[in-house]
Order: structure tokens, then C-alpha cells, then sequence
């Protein structure tokens, strides 16, 4: 004759043991996505940051190659009115 409390003890240890499993396959999940998540907003600062470094650097560079230019202006309107008020005076 069966004895039907073998059976259900049976049952019961078999979902006791798929439900850690059931619990460990979605932690690894959410691990999984967690991971991802982070690798990617990691990425994409990263990315942010050297576009920021990059416009930066860029800015900086037309801003010395203006200074540049306009100090070399103004030196040669100098020496140019210098030059004709030595003409003008000799």
C-alpha cells in the first residue's frame, strides 16, 4: 500500500529545492542587468567627459590662436604708426 505522506513530504522537498533555484536564476539575472546598467552609465560618462575635454581643448585653442592674432595686429599698427611719426619727425 502507498503511504500518501511519503508522497507529499516527496512534493514538498521537491519545490523546496526548484524554489532556492527559481531564486538564485533571478538573482543572477538582477546581478546580470545591475552589471550591465553600471557598464553602460560608466560608458557613457566616459564618453561625456571626453567630449567636455575635447570642446574644452578646442575652445582653448581658438581662444589663444585669437589672442594671438590680435597681439600680432596691434604690434604691427604700432610699429606702422611708429614708423610714419619717425618719418613724420625726420
Amino acid at each position: 500500500m502507498y503511504n500518501n505522506t511519503n508522497i507529499i513530504y516527496f512534493s514538498r522537498a521537491r519545490q523546496l529545492r526548484i524554489i532556492p533555484l527559481n531564486v538564485e536564476a533571478k538573482a543572477r539575472v538582477v546581478v546580470v542587468v545591475v552589471v550591465v546598467v553600471v557598464v553602460v552609465v560608466v560608458v557613457v560618462v566616459v564618453v561625456v567627459v571626453v567630449v567636455v575635454v575635447v570642446v574644452v581643448v578646442i575652445v582653448v585653442v581658438v581662444v589663444v590662436v585669437v589672442v594671438v592674432v590680435v597681439v600680432v595686429v596691434v604690434v604691427v599698427v604700432i610699429v606702422a604708426v611708429i614708423g610714419e611719426v619717425i618719418v613724420v619727425v625726420t
